[in-house]
C-alpha cells in the first residue's frame, strides 16, 4: 500500500509520504450491507494535513488518487461507500518526532535564511 500511495500523496498534496501519516482500514467479505447493497470490500483512509497547506484542487486530486490506489490494491469490488477523509488541523496542534508542524516550519525558515 505504501509503495502505491506514495506517488499519489506526492503528486496530489505535494508532500513526501515520509512526512505524512495515512491511516487505512478495510474490510473484506462479511461486512454486511452498505447503502442497502451487499458489499465485498470497503475501505476508509484518513490523512491529517496542516490547515491551509493545500488547495481545494490538491485535496480533490488526493481523494480521487487514493480511491484509485484503493481500487488497485483491493480490487474491482471496492464499494462506493469507501471513504477518504482529510482532517485539516492547525499546525501547532499536531506534529511528529516530538515537534509540532508549526515549529518544524519555523526551523525550516530559519535554516533557509542562514
Amino acid at each position: 500500500m505504501r509503495r502505491i500511495a506514495t506517488p499519489c500523496n506526492e503528486r496530489a498534496l505535494l508532500r513526501r509520504l515520509a512526512a505524512s501519516r495515512l491511516t487505512f482500514a478495510s474490510a473484506r467479505g462479511g461486512i454486511g450491507r452498505l447503502a442497502g447493497n451487499k458489499a465485498a470490500t470497503a475501505a476508509h483512509v484518513e490523512a491529517v494535513i496542516g490547515r491551509g497547506t493545500n488547495t481545494a484542487g490538491e485535496k480533490a486530486r488526493f481523494i480521487a488518487g487514493m480511491m484509485n490506489v484503493l481500487s488497485d490494491v483491493l480490487g474491482p469490488g471496492l464499494a462506493d461507500e469507501s471513504y477518504v477523509v482529510l482532517h485539516e488541523v492547525d499546525k501547532d496542534a499536531y506534529g511528529r518526532g516530538g515537534m509540532s508542524r508549526a515549529e518544524r516550519d519555523r526551523q525550516r525558515v530559519r535554516l533557509t535564511h542562514i
